[in-house]
């Protein structure tokens, strides 16, 4: 794996969920607080209450890769001004996101035991600086789809962002109502804009939004998009992006976190890594490979009940969708 590392985790049901993908600093990443190397993922939860649909407080909690208690946990304020909660049981939300020294963590700003949270418009990012510390936090627009502003993902699941400044970030989900509010929006730190084209057949239905080799990519299970796809050229900043399907997983795709690399330092993604929701063959953790032409997959591998590696499946088996690298 030329020297990389790759780090999985199955979904969870324990009273605290951590059912974020796991992000694993860089070790040039190195400043006090957040230390390089480590892992961190979102907490649902206080670990005590039983979590249902409503709104839970979330925590960051950082960890060592090779085991053990947490290091510390960043605690977000339970206050109208600083709180950051998020469903209990919406499982395709609340998934962290690491680049360029930022920490991005979707979320709500709604009071603990908010009803029904993830279909609100109460939506907010929040980025963290590698010193532990809240570099911004954005409220969504509250409106609904129809408004000026209109709110990113109406309605619906705001599920993962990614940060590429201390205030500016992209913001993956999906919407209800009309017009549709879908899709990947992008803020300047000002300024909310849709940048995934919204028309008939367009992706407006995103999971994970990631960067890499400074391309904008997004995971999705939603019409022809049954995999990994680019969204626009580069990073874009303006609107009606349209989404080209990269790695295509076929029918019955369930991808959520994935990690790509260029292997050979010749500035073209050569291999990628996919978390598969589905429990049956075929899902779990998947390698992909790209000969220059195109994306085709080497293997994938469910966890067992003894926590391993399998490319069979069986009772107890876990596909995933939280993914590092």
């Amino acid at each position: 794996m030329s020297g990389k590392t790759v780090r999985i985790r199955t979904r969870r049901t324990a009273r605290a969920k951590f059912r974020v993908a796991l992000e694993q600093l860089e070790e040039r990443a190195l400043l006090a607080g957040i230390t390089g190397g480590n892992l961190l993922v979102a907490r649902i939860g206080d670990g005590s209450t039983l979590l249902d649909s409503s709104a839970a407080p979330v925590s960051v909690v950082e960890y060592s890769p090779t085991g053990g208690s947490a290091v510390q946990t960043i605690s977000f304020p339970n206050t109208a001004t600083e709180r950051v909660t998020d469903s209990g049981t919406a499982t395709s939300n609340g998934y962290l996101n690491f680049y360029q020294s930022f920490v991005a963590v979707p979320g709500y700003s709604s009071t603990s035991g908010t009803a029904s949270v993830a279909s609100t418009n109460a939506k907010l990012g929040t980025i963290l600086g590698l010193d532990g510390n809240v570099s911004s936090r954005t409220s969504f627009p509250t409106g609904g789809a129809s408004a000026n502003p209109p709110s990113p993902f109406a309605g619906n699941n705001f599920r993962s962002m990614v940060a590429t400044s201390t205030n500016r970030f992209y913001a993956s989900g999906t919407a209800t109502g009309s017009p549709d509010r879908g899709g990947v929006w992008y803020y300047n730190g000002s300024t909310f804009t849709q940048i995934s084209a919204t028309g008939s057949g367009s992706l407006t239905n995103a999971r994970n939004v990631e960067i890499y080799n400074n391309q904008l990519y997004v995971s999705s299970a939603s019409g022809s998009f049954l995999g990994i796809s680019a969204v626009g050229t580069g990073l874009p900043t303006t609107a009606n992006q349209s989404a080209t399907l990269a790695i295509n997983m076929g029918a019955g795709a369930q991808p959520y976190g994935f990690v790509m690399f260029d292997t050979n330092n010749d500035n073209v993604l050569d291999r990628a890594y996919v978390a598969d929701d589905r429990t049956a063959v075929g899902g779990g953790l998947q390698k992909w490979t790209f000969n220059g032409t195109t994306w085709s997959q080497s293997w994938a591998l469910l966890v067992n009940s003894n926590g391993n590696l399998s490319s069979t499946a069986g009772t107890g088996f876990a596909g995933l969708r939280g993914l590092s690298g």
